[in-house]
């Protein structure tokens, strides 16, 4: 799967601003675990209001063998080619549509729109007690 992995151009917005980038993969998640164990941000809560992001930038992709334990812990983000960030509200666009990943499942395509719905959810946050983990790119 990460032999054929391509970098992708994606400008994600937060905050009114805009970053242009050059990616293999966008995450976005609303709580600190996914996909049998992996931690999104280490200090990330179900119920701390906000969305993590993270965009795979680096230029040689051997280098995501060296970064596999950080992804575990959620420190990932102390790597220069991981970008990090944290908002109630992201928007993704790419070039061309791409398809948005959740828990396995494409749900949508881009551009997409991530927002915190605060008191939506049974933990008052918009999601339950359930952490989501949305994906744009190669999966990590």
């Amino acid at each position: 799967m990460l032999t054929r992995a391509t970098r992708f151009h994606a400008k994600i917005i937060e905050k009114g601003a805009a970053t242009d980038v050059e990616t293999y993969q966008i995450a976005v998640g609303n709580g600190r675990h996914y996909g049998g164990g992996n931690v999104v941000e280490e200090t990330a809560e179900i119920d701390d209001g906000h969305l993590d992001l993270y965009s795979l930038e680096m230029t040689n992709l051997w280098k995501l063998a060296l970064m596999l334990r950080s992804f575990r812990s959620g420190t990932h983000g102390a790597w220069r080619e991981v970008r990090t960030a944290r908002c109630v509200e992201f928007d993704i666009e790419t070039e061309k549509p791409m398809p948005v990943n959740s828990d396995g499942e494409i749900v949508t395509s881009t551009p997409a729109h991530f927002k915190v719905h605060p008191k939506a959810g049974g933990d008052g946050w918009g999601w339950g007690t359930v952490a989501k983990k949305w994906a744009i790119g190669t999966s990590v």
